[in-house]
């Protein structure tokens, strides 16, 4: 039985080895009719591209309620989004669950921002002159509470086409100085307890 084995085990392997795929020391060409559907086409793509998870933060904006006190809300944005992406989120039509409790917003498309020493600089867009005085208000107090709720901003300065401009603070006057919380503070979100 022992001498049976070792001839078992060398017909094995004879066997393994002939089951394999032969190989070429040459490359042969195959003819167009024998590849593969689609493989030929220069349009197909030949690797896959995975989509990217984009990391998102969330940022705080103040939209304006029918009564009262401007309303924080939440949104998403990209992780490390510059600080004019808060203005486009204020620009942007509120959801429709903000819409459904009566937030809305007066900020329009356009504003740009910049920020130096605590100050941020609003750069307005031409829809702003034409605003009533009323709208003016609304939409300067939201660019004033979203953007000193930002850390390392205290201070808001508005301009329009490149000078600095005079904008409604909450006692009725204007200034064309630089501007904080605490010149609207009826419009001010009541601070969380």
């Amino acid at each position: 039985m022992t001498r049976v084995a070792p001839a078992v085990l060398v017909v094995a392997m004879i066997g393994l080895l002939g089951c394999g795929v032969p190989t070429q020391r040459v490359a042969h060409t195959v003819p167009d009719g024998s590849v593969p559907s689609g493989l030929l086409d220069p349009s197909t793509p030949t690797s896959t591209t995975l989509p990217s998870s984009t990391a998102t933060a969330d940022v705080t904006i103040c939209l304006a309620a029918p009564l009262g006190p401007l309303v924080t809300v939440s949104r998403q944005v990209r992780a490390g989004a510059k600080i004019d992406e808060l203005m486009n989120q204020l620009a942007q039509t509120p959801s429709p669950q903000e819409r459904a409790v009566g937030l809305t917003t007066l900020v329009t498309s356009g504003d740009t921002v910049s920020v130096d020493s605590g100050v941020a600089t609003v750069k307005l867009g031409s829809d702003f002159a034409s605003s009533s005085s009323a709208d003016q208000l609304t939409a300067v107090a939201q660019i004033v509470c979203t953007l000193t709720n930002q850390p390392g901003i205290g201070q808001v300065q508005f301009q329009l086409d490149n000078a600095n401009t005079g904008v409604p603070r909450g006692d009725g006057s204007t200034t064309d100085g630089l501007v904080s919380r605490s010149d609207y503070p009826q419009w001010m979100p009541a601070s969380p307890t």
